[in-house]
């Protein structure tokens, strides 16, 4: 199953098409009038973002260790 984090809009447009951006850790998306647009994760954030905005503990603790990210280390003892 799927947990939503965050959601925002990235463009007016309809986006029709994505590919994986593995260099920058995020995507790139094609909108319908053309324009190229890349999207990413701060590493350094997400982990507290999820645990404080989302209060939901276990899910930052698991994205933490999935994506070897930091940010878990005060939320277990």
């Amino acid at each position: 199953t799927a947990t939503a984090v965050y959601r925002n809009r990235i463009s007016r447009d309809p986006i029709f098409l994505t590919a994986e951006a593995s260099s920058v850790g995020g995507f790139y998306a094609v909108n319908r009038c053309g324009q190229v647009l890349l999207a990413t994760v701060n590493e350094a954030t997400i982990v507290p973002f999820v645990s404080g905005q989302s209060n939901n503990l276990e899910l930052a603790v698991n994205l933490a260790k999935r994506g070897n990210l930091p940010g878990a280390e005060e939320l277990v003892t």
